[in-house]
């Protein structure tokens, strides 16, 4: 639409244009606001004859107005009728989107997006049949199909009332042969009685079009595609194209019937039988894209039908005209494919496809018959987005803990996939908008039809992937997915259990084998190996958990989903070599990823290089400024003196954006206990141990508030505060490791040996009723090797530490436990060693002042030593 255009700022009526939308052979047709109700129209100007009389004029209103009761979703609204003196006007309903016309030019109409319009105009041509109108001139340019998936059939206000007087004019031009001449139908084109079923043949010519490509008789000329109506009989669309159902080209054939009592009954029955047809269609493209010339000639051998009237025949000259011309239209259409081919390309392969995170939203549904059918959408949804180039899906929900459930918690997303279903008793309808991050619609696609039994779930998911396809048609499928489909069953059953996982139900050995089950018998099914192989580390095997991984590997080697996690699990495994692979393949077919880029700051700080891994997450806050990953920085730089700094700062500052964000109030708490801030972190401890006493929280908060009056030298509330920790968390080796510890601080020596000979029975043994497993593996094993230093193993305490340290050289907590191992092995050389480490990697001289350390007390390098840290303390922190 141009608003320059002559005619923007005139008036029909009441109507003030914008502009000319377009030209037809009866009038032109504008865009309009009305001002009385502030909404667009669309205004059809009919050209008056000169023969016109009031009488005519007086039964246009009448008619107009008899259209105007039409309401139905797939039917454009008529408004009003204007009748002026320089012509008559039918003010409609806008209806914004692509023709199917313009769908098919473009090749942006695949067989189930055809399937659901072409349902929609047999509902739309019920609805009007049964309020006696019939169209006249139904055709791909007279359907509109919205973004949002909708098919609008246009110019029902050129509708005839089926019960009018044929003997007088109707709303067209009186006398005139109404209809565009390759649609209308045999008994229209040879001017007899026009019915519902002269609808039914023009739908057939509809869906020939649809699903073919193809006119089935537009030819050179009107008159040429007017003989073709009444005399050729098209080849079967499955002629064309195999892959159609036979039901499908079936009902077209029947609608295509030059006899109308030989078509179906009615619009209704039409639109059961293309729904039954539905479900075939699933995973078949558009038809193969035709020339203008390509698509209206075939040969003569094809469309001749020996039962056929030979009325107005084609003359043999003419038909072998079009013969000999077939070869070389042919080369010209796979010329003109290639070129196609080509410019697609050009315009969606740009070199490096550029990554797109989309939030794919929690599918809205009413009237869901089974929890399974929206989790099911959503599920499908969330592998489809995975399996695009480029692009990382990101799950409705945050990841649970002390994050907060705000909208700031991440950043916007680059756009979003909203999903709405709604079901009646027998089937639903989903609808699925792709939004930019302003909201606005980028495209969309509806009416797609579910299966409601549940174990219809792969036909669900079926669908929905087909939907994506065409919603995301720039994001091509990774060339590494399976093509395969897996079974029916099988991919039934990883649905109840990922959904009993999605639920917070745990999964344990019973559903790994379930999972390896179904494996084995469709391994095609990525998202099942993901499951298995989270499960398996939720039961810390990680051995399995990677062999999951690696068979999936073998059948989609470029899913950065299996990268990220094998890269993860390689790196929790210390196969860090391993790890770097993972990181570099996932870089390769992720560039710009989130993931590619945490994967590898996380391969840093595996490997020690702390301030490289600093670095990677400095870039990725740069890149994805969300609390998320500011948080995991902060993480990072409390790692390393020289920058708890600006650790600080960041938490700060997420914590007077949001006073509730207990995840930035325990790092500041850390980062004052590690400082020796002791005042400040037992103020933050106490704080969050009142807002939330119980669950993790409060296990956290008392756990840590016990250390900090332990360091300070009140031995009596450390004990308390690890006693109700112990109520919390029943069991615990860390609690129950320095519960002992401060018992033997306390003088309780009996007692507390027999608290470290009980840990350590429990941590060889794996007792699982007596011990929790540790927070991480370098802290659970320097725990072990306190327990064997204090119950008089020291040998073995000693090379445990050193086998720990020298995969944590710089992890501040194992630093510590290892200076103890080494006073009470009685080796202060060594023990000095480690508490330089450790000071020097982050901890406070006050670490060293709890018994553990009496030893050391009169020894003047220990003194010496503490006393340098004591002064830098003094200097600004970061100098």
């Amino acid at each position: 639409m141009d608003d320059a255009s002559e005619t923007a700022g005139e008036f029909i009526g009441v109507y003030r244009l914008r502009g000319e939308l377009g030209r037809g052979g009866m009038g032109e047709v504008f865009l309009a606001h009305d001002d009385r109700l502030d909404r667009p129209v669309a205004i059809k100007r009919i050209r008056r004859r000169r023969e016109t009389s009031e009488v005519d004029r007086e039964r246009f209103r009448r008619e107009a107005r008899a259209a105007a009761k039409l309401n139905h979703p797939a039917i454009t609204q008529v408004y009003d009728v204007v009748l002026d003196e320089t012509g008559d006007s039918i003010v409609m309903e806008y209806v914004p989107g692509r023709t199917v016309a313009t769908l098919l030019a473009e090749g942006d109409l695949d067989a189930q997006s055809a399937s659901d319009v072409a349902v929609q105009v047999a509902r739309g041509l019920a609805e009007a049949h049964s309020n006696g109108f019939v169209h006249r001139d139904l055709k791909a340019e007279n359907v509109m199909v919205t973004p949002a998936g909708q098919a609008k059939i246009l110019d029902f206000g050129l509708a005839k009332p089926v019960a009018a007087d044929e003997t007088q004019p109707t709303l067209t031009e009186s006398g005139a042969v109404v209809g565009t001449f390759s649609t209308l139908s045999p008994e229209q084109a040879a001017g007899g009685t026009v019915d519902a079923r002269s609808d039914l043949f023009s739908f057939g010519v509809l869906l020939y079009e649809m699903f073919t490509g193809r006119s089935p008789f537009r030819r050179q000329n009107r008159i040429l595609s007017l003989q073709s109506v009444l005399a050729d009989r098209p080849p079967p669309p499955r002629a064309l194209r195999p892959e159609l159902p036979a039901a499908l080209s079936d009902l077209i054939e029947e609608l295509l019937a030059k006899d109308p009592e030989r078509r179906p009954a009615s619009a209704a029955e039409v639109e059961s039988r293309l729904r039954e047809s539905s479900s075939d269609l699933v995973g078949l493209g558009a038809p193969p894209a035709a020339g203008a010339e390509q698509a209206t000639v075939l040969s003569d051998a094809a469309t001749r039908s020996e039962a056929a009237a030979p009325v107005l025949p084609v003359t043999p000259a003419a038909s072998e005209r079009r013969s000999k011309r077939w070869p070389l239209m042919a080369a010209v259409a796979v010329l003109a494919v290639l070129a196609t081919l080509f410019v697609v390309r050009a315009v969606f392969d740009p070199g490096e496809t550029q990554p797109l995170r989309v939030r794919v939203l929690e599918p809205r549904i009413q009237n869901e018959p089974s929890e399974l059918v929206g989790f099911g959408v959503l599920q499908a949804a969330l592998g489809t987005m995975a399996s695009l180039e480029g692009v990382n899906p990101l799950a409705p929900s945050a990841e649970s803990g002390f994050e907060p459930t705000e909208a700031d918690w991440e950043a916007p997303p680059d756009e979003e996939l909203k999903t709405e279903i709604v079901c009646d008793p027998t089937t639903c309808l989903a609808s699925f908008q792709r939004l930019g991050d302003g909201g606005e619609i980028l495209d969309a696609i509806g009416n797609q039809y579910l299966p409601i039994r549940p174990e219809d779930g792969l036909v669900r998911a079926q669908v929905v992937r087909t939907a994506l396809l065409r919603v995301y048609r720039e994001r091509r499928p990774r060339a590494s997915a399976p093509q395969r489909q897996p079974e029916p069953e099988d991919y039934q059953a990883y649905l109840e259990i990922k959904l009993r996982a999605d639920s917070g139900k745990a999964l344990g050995n019973p559903e790994a084998g379930q999972l390896e089950a179904l494996i084995r018998r469709s391994p095609e099914l990525i998202e099942a190996y993901l499951l298995a192989a989270e499960v398996a580390r939720s039961l810390e095997d990680l051995e399995r958990a990677r062999r999951l991984v690696t068979q999936a590997a073998r059948i989609d080697s470029e899913d950065p989903r299996l990268l990220f996690v094998r890269a993860r699990l390689e790196i929790e495994s210390g196969r860090l070599e391993a790890a770097a692979e993972a990181v570099d393949e996932l870089e390769r077919a992720a560039p710009g990823d989130l993931r590619a880029w945490k994967s590898r700051a996380e391969l840093h700080f595996a490997r020690n290089d702390h301030r490289q891994a600093i670095d990677a997450y400095r870039e990725i806050v740069a890149r994805w400024p969300t609390w998320r990953n500011t948080v995991r920085l902060t993480d990072y730089e409390m790692t390393d003196r020289r920058t708890t700094a600006d650790a600080r700062r960041r938490l700060e500052e997420l914590l007077e954006a949001n006073p509730d964000y207990d995840a930035a109030r325990i790092r500041l708490a850390v980062l004052a206990t590690l400082s020796g801030q002791l005042k400040k972190a037992e103020e933050l401890y106490e704080e969050l141990y009142e807002r939330l006493p119980e669950g993790s929280l409060g296990y956290f908060a008392i756990h840590n508030l016990g250390w900090v009056h332990f360091l300070v030298g009140d031995q009596s509330e450390a004990e308390d505060s690890y006693r109700q920790a112990l109520e919390l968390a029943p069991g615990d080796p860390v609690v129950r490791f320095n519960l002992a510890l401060v018992r033997d601080a306390g003088g309780h020596r009996t007692e507390a040996r027999a608290l470290f000979e009980e840990l350590l029975a429990a941590l060889v043994t794996d007792d699982t009723e007596t011990a929790r497993p540790c927070p991480d593996e370098a802290q659970c094993r320097m725990i072990l090797a306190q327990c064997l230093a204090r119950t008089g193993r020291l040998e073995d305490a000693k090379e445990l530490t050193e086998d720990v340290l020298q995969r944590h050289p710089k992890d501040a907590q194992a630093l510590y436990q290892a200076a103890q191992v080494y006073v009470l092995a009685g080796e202060p050389s060594s023990a000095r060693h480690y508490v330089r480490r450790a000071l020097e990697k982050l901890l406070d001289p006050v670490w060293f002042e709890i018994p553990s350390f009496d030893p050391l007390r009169s020894d003047p390098e220990f003194q010496e030593l503490l006393a340098d840290y004591v002064n830098r303390r003094a200097l600004p922190e970061g100098s």
